[in-house]
């Protein structure tokens, strides 16, 4: 497969980040002990497709994988029993700097097979992670798997056409299904400010000792990637955690006994986070959309 990538995808060593970049990982873990939020079971849900065989692997990962999740977004009605669309403290957001917070009428289905994440202009007045009174100028969706779904070692991959322009900040990541950070495996980000420009992020060590591990791949010839669909995906095995691009392999970090001692099931997310690191959203247009056609997650069967 031909790369359309501003240098080769040869695993070199991953980029250091600063302090202000990996920030937002603590807050965002916060709200839910100052909330006392219920947890769900420490365990690993399964939810299978009815014939694993009609699944596709994950595009261009080797090894040996089973079914866990396969959501092509058929029909008309989200599913309730596989998706929330707020965080699990409510419709803030998550102390990363952005400004909109999350309505369940920003994450739907279009009919067409696709689910459709909105962001919106327009001042909503609610209720913070803290529960204080709070207003946010945007609005947007977005959707997760926290108490649902979850999954260690295995494959994660979308396939989506995110939004384009200043402001915008769409993300596919995962965060460990217990409420504890770290880890965290963010498979894919996209700022508006850096239309070009995807990150693919590790979190580890501690919440008083954070390590952040992170690659960044380029289009070349003034491409964005809001021009086209694009795959993206993770493979997290016991010795190195790998991520993709329309299956071309970009990096990975191999730590085996950091990623062994600190994995632990995740739950998914996906969402449209607007301003923050994405830009300045007062100087693009609104609505814009975030276009998922699937998400899938494979059990890894050759872990160990």
């Amino acid at each position: 497969m031909t790369s359309d990538l501003v240098g080769a995808p040869d695993g070199s060593a991953p980029s250091a980040l600063s302090e202000s970049r990996c920030s937002r990982r603590a807050i965002l873990l916060s709200p839910l002990g100052l909330l006392g939020a219920a947890r769900p079971p420490h365990k690993v849900t399964r939810r299978t497709h009815a014939s694993n065989s009609s699944v596709p692997r994950p595009t261009g990962v080797p090894g040996q994988w089973s079914v866990g999740l396969d959501e092509n977004f058929q029909g008309t009605t989200l599913d309730g029993a596989l998706w929330n669309t707020q965080y699990p403290w409510g419709e803030d957001n998550n102390g990363d700097g952005s400004e909109n917070c999350y309505l369940p009428t920003n994450a739907v289905l279009d009919g067409n097979g696709h689910l459709v994440l909105t962001g919106r202009q327009g001042l909503i007045e609610g209720t913070s992670s803290t529960g204080q009174p709070k207003s946010w100028p945007y609005n947007s969706g977005q959707v997760n798997t926290y108490g649902k779904f979850a999954l260690e070692y295995g494959a994660l991959e979308m396939r989506a056409r995110v939004p384009a322009g200043p402001g915008v900040w769409p993300a596919f990541w995962a965060l460990p299904a217990d409420g504890s950070w770290p880890p965290e495996v963010d498979v894919m980000e996209i700022y508006g400010s850096m239309p070009n420009v995807l990150e693919m992020t590790y979190h580890r060590g501690t919440p008083d000792n954070r390590q952040v591990e992170y690659q960044k791949r380029t289009l070349a010839r003034g491409a964005a990637f809001s021009d086209r669909f694009h795959i993206y995906g993770c493979d997290i095995a016991p010795d190195a955690i790998t991520w993709y691009l329309d299956g071309v392999r970009q990096w990975s970090f191999g730590m085996r006994q950091d990623i062994v001692t600190q994995l632990k099931p995740l739950y998914i997310v996906c969402n449209f986070a607007v301003g923050g690191l994405g830009g300045d959203p007062g100087l693009n247009t609104w609505p814009q959309s975030y276009v998922v056609d699937y998400i899938r997650a494979w059990h890894r069967s050759d872990a160990g």
